[in-house]
């Protein structure tokens, strides 16, 4: 407008050609672009569908084993609890656990044995001693330990034993 009050003649409005051109080709850069992402998008989509499945699969697994290993575990528990043979589970000569059989043969009760030091099944410290260093060193071969011994019950009554011994790892 302020040109026309001056001028007499019509004077057309015109962008330079270095506006055209970068005004292009940031066009083509914005539709490159957004073709990338919409591709990148899709696979990203296609990926994750597969995570998802093989996550699935992988807990359908993970299920499947964990009812396996707890219907073992059940059976375990049962053959050592219903033994007719006395267990104990120990750890650095002291009762982890062990089986109402073995509490009954010591004379004592339900979990009175788990935590007690293995000195309490010998009448003496010399009878104490057979079961120790010499043992852990055949059982750390990964030989089976077997020998009888008398050993004491929780009444102070004496009494002949089997004994076999194996470490677990």
């Amino acid at each position: 407008l302020s040109l026309k009050r001056w001028m007499a003649e019509d004077v057309e409005f015109k962008l330079p050609g270095w506006l055209k051109l970068s005004g292009g080709i940031l066009l083509g850069f914005l539709a490159l672009s957004l073709v990338g992402s919409a591709i990148l998008k899709h696979q990203v989509n296609l990926r994750t569908a597969e995570l998802r499945q093989i996550n699935q699969e992988m807990e359908q697994r993970i299920n499947e084993r964990t009812a396996q290993l707890a219907a073992i575990n059940t059976e375990q528990i049962s053959i050592f609890e219903t033994a007719s043979t006395g267990i104990v589970l120990m750890r650095a000569r002291t009762v982890v656990h062990c089986n109402r059989k073995f509490e009954e043969i010591f004379g004592y009760g339900p979990g009175e044995m788990d935590g007690k030091p293995t000195r309490v099944w010998y009448p003496d410290d010399e009878a104490h001693a057979i079961g120790g260093d010499p043992v852990y060193a055949q059982l750390a071969r990964g030989e089976t330990h077997r020998r009888s011994q008398q050993l004491i019950r929780k009444d102070g009554q004496l009494f002949w034993a089997r004994i076999s011994c194996r470490a677990l790892d």
